[in-house]
């Protein structure tokens, strides 16, 4: 009866863990947490309750505002309260008329992440999902004490998956809210956290030769879905597209929007790439068409400004692609990887139609002839690769290796929040030795493992015995409570 097997009603993020100079790395991944708690609220839908509750409760209020927040803006304040162990915040100007003279009000509306645990409904914090997902690094064996390249490995450390989903436990309902004689309920999330090892995500010979794409048959999702949240349900789109261009020997999809502007790949954000001399123009579609926020595409917008070039919001037809000396697909999964033909295919088409149980106003039957399985097909910059595709990747690592603020060593845990999520005390698992060094900041300080290889294994390895310790006293603990049962 859980509601996302039947309704999609779930969230989930993607991240990677990878080896650097610094360790086992994660790569902002403030930005992941805090892109998950926004895409919580579509469930919980804290900030509709917030304004409700202003508006239900405050007979002065005349109007809540909410300044555009974009992205960047948005994973940035991500970053602060990561850095200050608190939840991120979105800020709401309430304005007010008192005795005749208009009052504005800064209201702040924490983010907050609410699911079952222990039979409980109760509110994770980032710092609580950063452990959980550090410490699951160690305990499913995806973390190195002694290897230490001297760039980015980004394919082999393995993957992570955060995702969420609505219970069934009260009720088979579509709604996550649910009306009561007080007013309202919600219907409590679950989470889980899963971890794998996963190399490239797309066949690897594509990522040097390039992708053959298939533009989608189904039309993109649209405004009337929150497309620029990691929604379960919103990836059946995807799953039905690629589908097709799979069977048809595609190695990806390009989704187009209502207005038949392109969006974005199954799983990826695209960029279009036009060089002229030294200048670089780039562009993107803004997240308002449709596409999803990608921590990825963040960093490369960031990226692609550093090297000097121009980055354009704007949705673009598929003849403003044709045209492109480059086409880059992002992704946390997918990396980066190019486009090297584009293709249309009107047997894809029709098939899709053909799925579908038929409109009762439909006379004629549906057809489909040998000459439509005869593809349109596009080169992009004469079916090689462009040199800026290497130049964009070569940069986005040296970012990287050469900015560690913006990488998180696993070892780097907030051991106060893994208590709280394990029911614990500090001191249950942590010597004095350990919470003096926590307290020095041990654990936070970033060492270079070219220079010193040994420091930051012994870094390594004693983030390592604190985790085991806490596990040993979990497990203890459920011993005696079952011997108690």
């Amino acid at each position: 009866m859980t509601n996302p097997l039947h309704y999609g009603a779930g969230l989930f993020e993607g991240m990677r863990f990878y080896y650097s100079p610094y360790g086992t790395v994660l790569v902002e991944p403030w930005e992941n947490i805090g892109r998950m708690m926004h895409s919580a609220t579509f469930f919980n839908p804290i900030l509709a309750t917030e304004i409700k509750k202003i508006f239900d409760n405050e007979r002065d209020v005349e109007e809540v505002r909410l300044e555009p927040i974009y992205p960047r803006l948005y994973y940035r304040r991500c970053a602060r309260a990561y850095d200050e162990e608190r939840n991120p915040i979105i800020e709401l100007e309430v304005i007010k008329k008192i005795n005749g003279k208009r009052v504005v009000e800064k209201r702040p509306v924490e983010l907050k992440l609410r699911a079952m645990h222990n039979d409980n409904i109760r509110e994770y914090s980032m710092a609580e999902l950063d452990a959980i997902i550090k410490v699951l690094a160690f305990t499913n064996r995806l973390v190195s004490i002694d290897y230490f390249p001297g760039t980015l490995d980004m394919v082999p450390a393995g993957y992570i998956r955060p995702f969420a989903w609505v219970s069934g436990e009260k009720g088979l309902k579509v709604p996550t809210v649910l009306k009561t004689k007080e007013g309202f309920d919600i219907k409590p999330l679950y989470l889980a956290v899963a971890t794998l090892p996963w190399g490239v995500y797309l066949n690897e010979d594509d990522y040097n030769r390039g992708l053959d794409v298939l533009v989608a048959p189904y039309q993109r999702i649209g405004k009337d879905m929150p497309s620029d949240a990691k929604i379960a349900g919103n990836y059946v789109n995807s799953t039905i597209n690629i589908n097709l261009g799979v069977m048809f020997g595609y190695g990806e999809i390009l989704a187009l929007n209502s207005s038949k502007k392109v969006i974005e790949g199954s799983a990826e954000n695209i960029f279009v790439i036009y060089t002229l001399g030294r200048d670089m123009i780039v562009a993107t579609p803004p997240t308002g068409s449709g596409c999803l926020p990608g921590t990825t595409r963040d960093r490369l917008i960031r990226v692609i400004e550093d090297m000097g070039g121009k980055i354009i919001y704007k949705p673009f037809s598929l003849n403003d692609l044709y045209y492109a000396d480059a086409i880059l697909l992002s992704g946390t999964g997918a990396q980066f990887i190019h486009i090297r033909s584009i293709s249309t295919l009107n047997a894809a088409k029709k098939i899709a139609e053909m799925m579908h149980l038929q409109s009762e106003n439909r006379k004629r039957p549906l057809s489909i002839k040998r000459s439509d399985f005869v593809e349109d097909r596009k080169l992009i910059n004469n079916g090689e690769k462009h040199p800026v595709i290497d130049a964009i990747r070569t940069n986005y690592i040296e970012m990287l290796v050469t900015n560690p603020h913006l990488l998180a060593p696993v070892y780097d845990i907030n051991f106060g929040a893994l208590a709280n999520v394990l029911g614990l005390d500090k001191s249950d698992f942590m010597t004095k030795e350990n919470l003096a060094d926590e307290k020095a900041g041990y654990f936070k300080e970033k060492i270079n493992g070219i220079h010193q290889p040994n420091e930051l294994a012994e870094r390594t390895k004693k983030a390592a015995r604190i985790i085991q310790r806490a596990m040993e006293k979990v497990t203890q603990i459920q011993k005696k409570k079952m011997k108690s049962a």
